[in-house]
C-alpha cells in the first residue's frame, strides 16, 4: 500500500464525516502469441505468479511489439453469447478471429452438460491468438449458472457462510466450485461478492444472501478465503461491485440506483484489503451513483471514483472492469459511444457485455480506433489497459507468449443479460440463471 492509500483507521473514522472527499481533492463532476492449447489450470496461482514477468518488470514498448491497435483494443472486450455448440462460421467465433476478443462470459443457454462445457471451452479458445479468460457468475445461493450434476455438490449463498463464520467452510466450499469450473475450461469467476451488508433489504445484494456480513472486516476475510481456493485451481476472482452496492434500496439492473444518502466509507475496506493483501486479480464497478463521490456520473463511468479513489487512492493498478454495459443503470441514460469515450476517460480496462451484439461490439472497437485517431485518447492509455489484461491472464498459468519480453524482462531484474430469465437449470434446481450480476 503506497503513502496515497487510506489506512483502514482512517476508513473507520467518524460516520458523518467522509474523509474520502478531501482526499478526492474536491473531484466532483506481446511479442508474437500463437498458442492455440486448451487452457489447463495452473498448479497454483503462485507457481504461475513466480513463472510470469510481474506487471513492472515488463516494459510496454516491447509488450506492444507486433502487437497491433485492434488486438489490443479487443482485449478490451468481454461479451456473452448464445447456444451450447459451435462451428467455425458461429457469429462469436468471427468475432474472436476479426476482434481478438479478450473475454467471454458463459450463463446458462450456455450450458447442457460437462462433456459438453469442456468442448465449448476449447473450441473457444482454439479460435482465439491471444488466450481468453473464459468466466461465469458461480458465487453460490442462487446466483449460479450449474448445479449438482457438474460437480457443485454443495450450495451455500455469501450470508450463509458469514453466519456460520468459519473460514474453512468458505474455503472449502470455494475449492469445490473453483476446481469444478477449471476442470470445463473456466479460469475467471465473476465472484466474490464483497460488498458489505449494510441494506438487509436489499433487493440486489442484502435481500437474496449475497453478502458475507455486515462487518467489512469478515467479509475480507471470507473473500480471502473463498479466492485463495480459486487460485489452488488457477481459477481468476473478481472483486465486486466497487465502491460498494451493499447500502442501494433499488438494483442496477432496472435503472437509476442513488447511495448518495446510504453509502459510507466503510464500504471500502473489503476492497483495500484484499489489493493489500494481493488477491484482487480483477475489479469490477457498480453502476451505483455518489454525489459525494463524482457530482454526475455513476462509478463506472466516473474518473473520480476509477481513477482518483480506486486506482490512486487505493493503490489499485490491476485490472478494472465494468458491469454490464446493458443493464439499466447505463443502457438507458447513455448511448454506447459516449459510454465507451467516458469509460475510457474514468480509467477501466475491460468493457462487459451480457449479450451477445455484433452491433455493439463493433461500435465499441470503431469508437476506441477513432478517439485514438483523433488524438483524445492516447495509444499509450491503450497500451496500460491491455497490459494489465496480460498481467492478470499471466498471474493463472495462462500460455501467454511472452518471447522475447520474458527473457528482456528476466535480465532487467537480473535474472451480461440484464433480465433473461430461466425457471430451471440443466439439472432441475429452479434459479435466476441467466441474471447477470
Amino acid at each position: 500500500m503506497n503513502s496515497q492509500s487510506f489506512s483502514r483507521r482512517s476508513l473507520l473514522r467518524s460516520a458523518g464525516q467522509l474523509a474520502i472527499l478531501s482526499l478526492l481533492g474536491g473531484c466532483t463532476p506481446a511479442a508474437s502469441m500463437s498458442s492455440h492449447s486448451v487452457l489447463q489450470p495452473a498448479a497454483s496461482l503462485k507457481q504461475a505468479a513466480a513463472a510470469a514477468p510481474p506487471l513492472a518488470a515488463i516494459r510496454p514498448t516491447l509488450m506492444m511489439r507486433s502487437v497491433s491497435l485492434a488486438q489490443k483494443i479487443g482485449q478490451m472486450i468481454a461479451t456473452g453469447f448464445a447456444g451450447t455448440t459451435l462451428t467455425a462460421d458461429s457469429p462469436i467465433m468471427q468475432d474472436i478471429r476479426t476482434h481478438h476478443l479478450g473475454g467471454i462470459f458463459l450463463f446458462a443457454r450456455n450450458v447442457a452438460n460437462k462433456a459438453q462445457m469442456i468442448a465449448l471451452t476449447a473450441q473457444l479458445q482454439a479460435e482465439s491468438t491471444i488466450p481468453l479468460t473464459i468466466a461465469i457468475d458461480h458465487e453460490g445461493g442462487l446466483v449460479r449458472r450449474m448445479g449438482a450434476t457438474f460437480g457443485f455438490t454443495s450450495n451455500y449463498t455469501a450470508q450463509a457462510l458469514g453466519d456460520m463464520n468459519d473460514l474453512e467452510i468458505t474455503r472449502g466450499f470455494g475449492r469445490e466450485i473453483a476446481f469444478a469450473l477449471a476442470e470445463m475450461g473456466i479460469n475467471q469467476n465473476l465472484a466474490p461478492v464483497v460488498d458489505v451488508n449494510v441494506n438487509a433489504r436489499n433487493p440486489v445484494i442484502g435481500g437474496i444472501g449475497r453478502s458475507f456480513s455486515a462487518d467489512p472486516e469478515q467479509v475480507a476475510r471470507h473473500a480471502t478465503a473463498f479466492i485463495d481456493a480459486h487460485h489452488e485451481a488457477g481459477v481468476l476472482c473478481t472483486l465486486k461491485h466497487f465502491p460498494g452496492h451493499g447500502s442501494s434500496t433499488a438494483d442496477s439492473h432496472a435503472g437509476f440506483v442513488d447511495v448518495t444518502d446510504t453509502w459510507s466509507e466503510r464500504e471500502l475496506i473489503p476492497f483495500q484489503e484484499l489489493i493489500e493483501n494481493g488477491r484482487s486479480d480483477a475489479i469490477m464497478t457498480a453502476h451505483i451513483f455518489n454525489a459525494h463521490l463524482d457530482a454526475e456520473l455513476p462509478a463506472t463511468l466516473s474518473k473520480a471514483v476509477i481513477t482518483g479513489l480506486l486506482r490512486q487512492k487505493l493503490g489499485y493498478d490491476g485490472v478494472i472492469m465494468t458491469d454490464d454495459l446493458q443493464m439499466g443503470a447505463i443502457q438507458r441514460y447513455y448511448d454506447l459511444k459516449t459510454v465507451v469515450e467516458t469509460a475510457l476517460a474514468a480509467g477501466v480496462d475491460v468493457l462487459s457485455l451480457s449479450k451477445y451484439a455484433p452491433r455493439s461490439i463493433e461500435t465499441i472497437v470503431r469508437t476506441i480506433e477513432d478517439l485514438v485517431d483523433a488524438g483524445k485518447v492516447s495509444e499509450a492509455r491503450i497500451d496500460e489497459s491491455y497490459r494489465r489484461i496480460l498481467a492478470m491472464k499471466a498471474r493463472i498459468g495462462i500460455p501467454i507468449e511472452y518471447e522475447p519480453l520474458l527473457e528482456v524482462a528476466q535480465q532487467d531484474q537480473g535474472g451480461a443479460d440484464s433480465f433473461e430469465q430461466s425457471s430451471q437449470r440443466p439439472d432441475g434446481e429452479p434459479a435466476l440463471e441467466n441474471y447477470r450480476y
